[in-house]
């Protein structure tokens, strides 16, 4: 699985990762997850199965879901994301998949 985290400039997200290797790493998990920005996501780096928003820029996930149909695109909770919990926000974009291919 791989999981690609947004922000408007990719730094804030970025400590966001850290905090999710970690969780990743101490349970094993086979995830990837890198961060950039929302143009990079769309443009380059679109080869992800979840891509997670920064609460910040919600406004982008329907732009973003009519340049990448049928990809999986979230908005990261406010909580988790104020809160670097690494281990949240994996899960969210677990549970997202798994909507995600329940409906199809």
């Amino acid at each position: 699985m791989k999981i690609v985290i947004c922000c408007s400039q990719g730094m804030s997200s970025s400590a966001l990762v850290i905090k999710m290797k970690k969780y990743i790493k101490e349970n094993q998990l086979d995830i990837e997850v890198i961060a950039t920005t929302t143009e990079k996501a769309i443009n380059t780096e679109n080869d992800f199965d979840v891509l997670l928003l920064g609460p910040h820029i919600r406004t982008e996930k329907k732009r973003i879901e009519k340049v990448l149909p049928g990809k999986t695109i979230e908005v990261i909770d406010m909580k988790s994301f104020g809160r670097f919990d690494g281990e949240a926000v994996v899960r969210q974009a677990i549970e997202a998949l798994q909507d995600r291919s329940d409906q199809a």
